[in-house]
């Protein structure tokens, strides 16, 4: 079904800005990789479940590698939020095998 007015089905508006970053493997088994734009500044990367208990964390040094561990997760969706050092915030929901 196409967008109504501009918005998908959950809200979200299908016009916005392309995302500075690019998650992978998504479904993944323990292992998720993000790549970001040369110009980005991620700041930390929070992984909840979908009733919005936060399950991890990562900040700072451990953004390094761009790769997040998820093997202690259970299968299911998550959501993932990456928060830039700009202020902007970008959710991605991941599924874990």
């Amino acid at each position: 079904m196409p967008p109504i007015n501009g918005y998908d089905a959950i809200g979200e508006n299908v016009e916005s800005i392309a995302k500075p970053y690019f998650c992978y493997p998504n479904p993944a088994k323990d292992i998720v990789y993000i790549e970001f734009s040369p110009d980005v500044d991620c700041q930390s990367v929070e992984i909840y479940t979908l009733d919005g208990r936060m399950v991890e964390t990562c900040h700072g040094a451990s953004l390094q590698n761009n790769a997040i561990d998820i093997s202690n997760l259970n299968s299911g969706v998550y959501l993932m939020k990456l928060k830039m050092a700009d202020g902007k915030e970008f959710a991605e929901r991941i599924v874990k095998e």
